[in-house]
């Protein structure tokens, strides 16, 4: 038998073990971007800025609005995100240049009079309108060119991305109180989904190693692991084999947040055990309905197996 029929006969193997709801038929990816939330939980918006000409990225969590600009003491200017470190005098930065606006289906950009102008994708911004930020937009502050990646969203509909076998409930559902482990060493991510998920009705544990969480599920196994493969002080991929060895009685879901969604990856995640995949960014609506399908599949399990 060649190496690539058993990979095959491996994928469909595992594919035939997932818990997911056959019930239902699978819904079309709806083809937007951002939207409100099912759950009316708020829009949280955890957003990474990679700021040109330095090694450093800046993370912030837009609840509502953030104001960037260059603080001055002398006139009791403090701007939310303050850009003086990365030159801002020099590099033209208003003390009140421009603003982050969180609405609950999009995140938007205004300047706020700047004397230097603030561009999106090269475009100058006309003063105090708001535009709508996209994954991946370049922004100038100024002189000061920063890429902007959005890390959780309100909405993002990308998980039947090569996962057909992927079965959502079209309405999220409020939990009963299952246990969910988030595995991630980001603390305005975990942050932003612990707020939701535990507003949707989930008892949630944060856990920022993955040495941390080995040490969790060999304690007491969680109803859902959500993993940020990223996380770095372990290959994530094994914390998913571990989980499969030691799980007894119930069972445990899996759902892998990685920024690779390609179909060579879904296949190595599906074979170390994971249940689904959710790219990036994270849409807390969607990881909401993951959530709901695995959970009320695993309860159907059980009572099965009683």
């Amino acid at each position: 038998m060649s190496e690539g029929t058993i990979q095959d006969s491996n994928l469909r193997r595992v594919l035939s073990t997932r818990l997911l709801d056959d019930q239902q038929p699978a819904p079309e990816a709806m083809p937007r971007e951002t939207g409100p939330l099912d759950f009316g939980l708020g829009a949280p918006w955890v957003v990474e800025l990679h700021i040109h000409d330095t090694p450093l990225t800046v993370r912030i969590n837009v609840n509502r609005q953030i104001v960037i600009g260059r603080s001055d003491v002398r006139a009791g200017v403090y701007p939310d995100l303050d850009l003086t470190p990365y030159e801002g005098l020099e590099k033209g930065v208003s003390r009140r240049h421009a603003a982050f606006i969180a609405e609950p289906d999009r995140l938007m950009l205004m300047d706020l009079g700047s004397t230097n102008g603030t561009y999106v994708n090269g475009q100058r911004l006309q003063p105090r309108r708001p535009y709508r930020l996209r994954h991946g937009d370049e922004v100038h502050i100024g002189r000061i060119r920063i890429d902007v990646m959005l890390v959780v969203v309100p909405t993002h509909h990308n998980v039947l991305h090569g996962q057909p076998w992927v079965r959502l409930r079209p309405v999220a559902q409020a939990g009963n109180g299952q246990r969910v482990l988030v595995v991630e060493d980001n603390p305005e991510v975990s942050q932003a989904l612990s707020t939701v998920l535990v507003g949707a009705g989930y008892d949630v544990q944060i856990v920022q190693e993955m040495s941390g969480a080995f040490y969790t599920i060999t304690c007491r196994m969680p109803d859902v692991i959500v993993l940020n493969l990223d996380v770095n002080d372990v290959n994530g991929l094994e914390l998913c084999r571990y989980a499969r060895r030691v799980v007894t009685g119930q069972p445990t879901s899996i759902i892998l947040i990685s920024a690779d969604t390609s179909q060579a990856h879904v296949q190595e995640v599906m074979n170390a055990g994971v249940d689904v995949l959710l790219g990036k960014p994270v849409g807390v609506d969607e990881l909401i309905r993951v959530i709901n399908s695995v959970t009320q599949n695993n309860e159907v399990e059980v009572r099965r197996r009683e």
